[in-house]
């Protein structure tokens, strides 16, 4: 938690099933509650089916269900933009390539093992309309110091979830 804070999210590249260099188990899914930061790309969606994993997965250098070789430089500024990507980790060699490739988007902070981390050199935050404070936790989002008028905010809409006060 030193070197992130909950300005953005957090990507992980996942290991598909070959979680043998995840230390003996698959611990990409539980590093939100351990960390508690933010990550875009849901672990283990690979189980629920191809529409699943394009939704939001990035495993064994396939973001979205696409190679990322696929994304040009505009591509992969939109994607860290429209989901406020603050690092990335990855393991492959082929996502450490391609990550290395852009050096002014993606500064290289530090390695662990198998493992690189990237600094993404770009201004985002939560907010497609208007500004303020955002703190999730496991059940809730909240927003604060809200601008006046309208708000959009960078997140998946989800059937069922409400605001408070309700809101349109």
């Amino acid at each position: 938690n030193l070197n992130t804070d909950n300005t953005g999210r957090i990507l992980i590249e996942d290991s598909g099933y070959e979680t043998n260099h995840m230390y003996g188990g698959h611990t990409v899914s539980l590093l939100p509650q351990f960390t508690n930061r933010q990550y875009f790309a849901k672990p283990g969606t690979y189980v629920l089916g191809d529409s699943e994993i394009k939704i939001s997965s990035f495993w064994n250098h396939k973001i979205l269900g696409e190679n990322l070789n696929l994304f040009n430089e505009t591509e992969i500024i939109n994607l860290v933009d429209n989901y406020n990507i603050k690092w990335i980790i990855v393991f492959s060699d082929e996502s450490k390539s391609y990550l290395s490739k852009y050096q002014n988007l993606f500064i290289k902070m530090n390695e662990f093992g198998k493992f690189k981390i990237f600094n993404v050199n770009y201004n985002s935050n939560f907010f497609i309309e208007g500004s303020g404070i955002v703190k999730v936790n496991v059940s809730t989002l909240n927003v604060y110091n809200a601008s006046k008028g309208r708000i959009i905010l960078k997140y998946p809409y989800i059937k069922g979830c409400v605001s408070e006060p309700n809101q349109k």
